[in-house]
């Protein structure tokens, strides 16, 4: 019962304990993924508007040039093109284009399209098709520019890579427009990509579009950059805009489980999915936790020796305190109970003996005096069965003598004597009855 007593609320608080660890652990350590869901967010967003701004100015500079297109001016806006492919390494290509539908300059590596490379006829209409999606009047890359606004275009696949333009006017009023083709992997490519590329085995990001095409790599699973991921739960419900089940584990891309979470990214119209591996976040819980349930082990288990102590040295005075009332109850007074080490209970043992002591001694005296009382009780029989007979014997002698006189016949007695007789056997009779009263 004691030990029931001890264990039960121990465990019961041990349990407690484990279950509010457990859930403060998963909340803070969901609470940092989130954290890092929005730091990759920020960066990208930062990143794009940055990228936005270096084309913005370079477009500012360029102005002066496109006034006058000639050669030289031409080839001063290749170099400063130029530069920024070589500088900015999300940017892939750029284009100036007039209104009019003339590409003035372009710069495209993967096409050896330098800034030392001048544009003939027949290849700067093949790059006006390849720029536009639509004819001149009509195609957004321009009409948007054309109206003093900056065109942001929607994401398209290529081979391992995903790409969108950015257009924006030149000069005021604007007489071209500066086309830059970003890759999407490059936002996130710079001092920070060891950190947000989402190559780790345990930590995944990676960005959707609208349609919930896979717009960043991600390497050791079966997705290709621009494959449809709205088959899988977690990213179905980022690009429905739900929030993530707080501590729901979800089956990620590389069909594992995991905690997730999204954001989106509002400046692009784009959802930024973060995955941890539920081992990631539930080892470090579990390691813990089995900590903190071997110490709580080791203390429950020194509680209960402790208990276990305490109880036999409590007891055990107790239980020898019953045996010896036991055997004090059967007369046994050689009883002595030695000091338990508690106090209270020295002092009861203490008394005991005391009360042992007194009670033998009481003992002892009754038994002196039951003794003197039987040995008066002896004398007492013996005085009255020796007055019995020497009173009696006499008594029966006169009774019987005085009848035998009342009675004779052969020498009656006369009136006087019978008198007298009579006097004497009333008498005997009398004293007989009294000397039997007080002896018997």
């Amino acid at each position: 019962m004691i030990l029931m007593a001890v264990i039960s609320p121990v465990s019961l608080t041990l349990m407690w304990s484990g279950v509010q660890i457990y859930d403060d652990r998963l909340e803070n350590a969901l609470q940092l993924q989130q954290q890092h869901n929005l730091l990759v967010r920020d960066h990208v967003e930062a990143e794009f508007k940055r990228i936005k701004s270096v084309i913005r100015n370079k477009a500012n500079s360029i102005a002066p040039q496109i006034k006058d297109p000639n050669g030289q001016h031409l080839e001063e806006i290749r170099r400063e093109l130029d530069y920024v492919i070589q500088e900015e390494a999300a940017v892939r290509e750029l284009a100036v284009i007039s209104y009019e539908g003339e590409v003035l300059v372009t710069i495209d590596p993967s096409m050896g399209l330098t800034n030392d490379v001048e544009l003939s006829d027949e290849v700067g209409q093949y790059l006006l098709e390849h720029w536009l999606s639509d004819s001149v009047d009509r195609a957004a890359q321009l009409v948007i520019p054309m109206s003093g606004r900056e065109y942001v275009g929607s994401p398209e696949a290529h081979d391992g890579f995903m790409s969108f333009m950015i257009a924006v006017p030149i000069g005021n009023p604007s007489k071209a427009a500066l086309l830059t083709v970003l890759d999407v992997n490059g936002l996130w490519a710079l001092e920070s990509r060891d950190r947000f590329d989402g190559q780790s085995q345990e930590l995944r990001n990676y960005l959707l579009d609208g349609r919930g095409s896979l717009m960043t790599a991600l390497n050791t699973t079966k997705y290709a950059v621009g494959d449809l991921m709205t088959h899988i739960e977690i990213t179905r419900n980022a690009l429905a805009n739900l929030d993530m089940e707080r501590g729901h584990v979800y089956t990620g891309v590389d069909e594992r489980p995991v905690f997730g979470t999204m954001t989106n990214v509002p400046e692009l119209g784009w959802t930024l999915v973060s995955e941890v591996m539920e081992s990631e976040i539930m080892g470090p819980i579990i390691d813990a936790l089995s900590k903190i349930l071997l110490l709580a082990m080791s203390f429950l288990i020194l509680i209960i020796w402790g208990v276990l102590y305490l109880a036999a040295k409590t007891i055990r005075p107790i239980h020898a305190v019953c045996e010896a009332s036991s055997k004090l109850a059967m007369g046994d007074y050689r009883i002595n109970l030695e000091p338990s080490g508690i106090k209270e209970l020295d002092v009861m043992a203490a008394d005991f003996n005391l009360m042992v002591r007194a009670n033998q001694k009481t003992n002892e005296e009754l038994v002196r005096g039951k003794e003197l009382a039987d040995n008066a009780n002896i004398a007492k029989s013996k005085f009255l069965s020796s007055m019995s007979h020497e009173l009696r014997t006499p008594l029966n002698a006169i009774i019987g003598f005085s009848q035998v006189l009342e009675e004779d016949e052969v020498e009656p007695l006369s009136a006087s004597q019978k008198e007298s007789v009579k006097f004497i056997h009333s008498g005997g009779q009398h004293l007989l009855s009294l000397v039997n009263e007080v002896l018997d």
